[in-house]
């Protein structure tokens, strides 16, 4: 089985699915579920982002539902790769590829266990769901959040998210804002007759950093909020004086 869930694992890291383009991804989970002895596989389809897969094997209505929960999607290729993202490698027990820990291991883990369970024979007294979403990494409003809106229910879930095998019980909220700040435009040769945004966004940005998150809980991985400034912009050209510039900041709750 370890094998097996190997390959599944390499072949869904070889599948580019960076955020808002999972469709081949989905293509191969569908088909790979529809496949599996016993169980109904759909697209559920989320504006403007592609497609979640849901697939369900009913035993027994009326009884217990578990769901097993993953997304396809991954963030953007990053600045620093050796190696080739989409071309999965393995050196020892470590595999590498975009995707590999976050969380492509994690869905053909699932599959694996579902399919296991299926090839099995065993009766189950209820129901069991699979679901790999197209978002997660935006926030999840177009991934799960967009299945339960639609009805999706279970009684438990698993959510095969990486943990390094502990089993965790907590998710942190998540809050998303952006501050601009506005000035006036000048020459930089004469910056007195401007007001430099970006001045001005400094101020902020060192405030943001002053502000002391208190909360702490040890369910998390993560035991305190944090928040992090993660994307600036401003000013159009060398020798002119900002006068806009905006921040994105990223507010983890407990």
């Amino acid at each position: 089985m370890m094998e097996d869930t190997l390959r599944l694992a390499k072949k869904l890291i070889s599948i580019p699915s960076t955020i808002g383009d999972t469709s081949a991804a989905e293509g191969f989970m569908l088909d790979l579920l529809s496949g599996m002895k016993g169980c109904e596989a759909e697209l559920v389809p989320v504006k403007g982002i592609g497609n979640s897969v849901v697939a369900r094997t009913v035993h027994e209505p009326d009884r217990p539902t578990v769901l097993i929960n993953g997304h396809l999607d991954t963030v953007e290729v990053c600045n620093g790769w050796t190696r080739d993202p989409f071309r999965p490698s393995q050196e020892g027990d470590r595999l590498y590829g975009l995707g590999s820990a976050d969380m492509k291991s994690g869905v053909a883990s699932m599959i694996a266990a579902a399919e296991a369970i299926v090839k099995s024979g065993a009766k189950l007294k209820g129901d069991l769901i699979i679901t790999a979403v197209a978002d997660e990494e935006t926030g999840s409003a177009k991934g799960t959040r967009h299945l339960i809106e639609r009805g999706l229910k279970a009684d438990m879930a698993v959510v095969s998210e990486p943990t390094d095998l502990r089993i965790e019980i907590a998710h942190k909220g998540i809050l998303w804002a952006e501050i601009t700040t506005k000035g006036r435009g000048s020459h930089a040769s004469r910056p007195h007759l401007g007001v430099n945004a970006i001045d001005k966004m400094n101020a902020i940005i060192n405030a943001l950093h002053e502000i002391k998150l208190e909360g702490y809980n040890p369910l998390f991985d993560v035991p305190q909020p944090v928040l992090s400034v993660t994307t600036i912009t401003g000013g159009t050209k060398i020798n002119v004086i900002p006068d806009q510039c905006k921040i994105e900041f990223d507010r983890r709750l407990l």
